[in-house]
């Protein structure tokens, strides 16, 4: 394993549907690593855009700010290294190039889009390489605001990968017509109609592999346990 020579500041950007995540890391000589920083905010940057597969100018304004602030912050802290990923607003969005270059413009920032597939891949990676899971059969979840990740695996590979489109935003615009206020029944069972067709062909996956063990990533899953929680006492 090759070393490096001294260590360095990198800055790493999640742009996804609901929100933007930085995490700026010191990366040792032995390469061990250290957290420096860690941003969230939230931007909605799908907010809109399903029904008619544009990206609003009000989303990529507060988008485009937000990274600005968080690269300027990012170098302030000495990062000499951007990785930059976008997901699933993004990937879909009909004028998706015009974030990137406006990111590229106001921040210096090479944003990359990412496919599902890579998507639930680096999530599998992120999660199995935090946990001692060994040969057990695992599922990892991710919901996002435009897309849910799935993957199937243990603590050396992976086995499924899969990319939906259920996600936070994405249902409440296709779905919720008044954002305040209970969610109407009829709605609510048009969006469990909806989930229920999405999850037909990973339903069999997990039943065929014999999960014993399941991982909940993301704001959302965080929100619902607390939730559970609070329910419970």
């Amino acid at each position: 394993m090759n070393e490096v020579e001294k260590e360095e500041v990198v800055a790493f950007l999640d742009v996804g549907t609901n929100s933007v995540r930085m995490l700026v890391v010191r990366i040792n000589p032995n390469r061990s690593y250290t957290v420096i920083s860690e941003q969230k905010e939230m931007v909605r940057l799908g907010e809109k855009e399903f029904q008619g597969g544009m990206l609003s100018e009000e989303a990529m304004e507060r988008t485009v700010m937000v990274i600005k602030n968080f690269c300027d912050l990012s170098r302030t802290y000495g990062a000499s290294e951007f990785v930059a990923m976008a997901t699933s607003a993004t990937r879909e969005a009909v004028n998706r190039m015009e974030l990137l270059d406006r990111v590229k413009e106001a921040a210096g920032l090479e944003l990359q889009i990412i496919s599902g597939m890579e998507e639930a891949r680096l999530i599998y990676l992120g999660v199995s390489s935090g946990h001692h899971i060994g040969r057990k059969r695992t599922l990892f979840v991710d919901i996002g605001g435009g897309s849910t990740e799935l993957a199937l695996g243990d603590q050396n590979d992976y086995s499924y990968l899969e990319s939906l489109k259920v996600g936070a935003i994405r249902l409440t615009g296709m779905f919720v017509r008044k954002l305040e206020g209970p969610v109407p029944e009829d709605a609510l069972n048009r969006m469990r109609k909806y989930v229920k067709s999405s999850l037909v062909r990973a339903k069999k996956e997990v039943a065929q592999n014999k999960v014993s063990l399941a991982f909940a990533s993301s704001g959302t899953a965080v929100n619902l346990g607390e939730i559970i929680m609070r329910q419970d006492g």
